[in-house]
């Protein structure tokens, strides 16, 4: 499900960020992208998952 939950995450950024910043949406989007590939290596659903184990 993470690759799902992911997919309609970055939908929403994209819209999201084509109007917040229009000129820049593209540089948004790919510092997302980089910064989840070096901090959530497992992705949303292994952050999920770490967060349900500490509770």
């Amino acid at each position: 499900y993470g690759a799902a939950a992911g997919a309609i995450l970055v939908n929403y950024l994209k819209t999201y960020f084509t109007g917040a910043l229009p000129e820049l949406w593209l540089y948004a989007l790919g510092a997302i992208f980089i910064g989840v590939t070096i901090f959530l290596p497992r992705g949303l659903a292994g952050l999920v998952r770490a967060a349900s184990r500490v509770k």
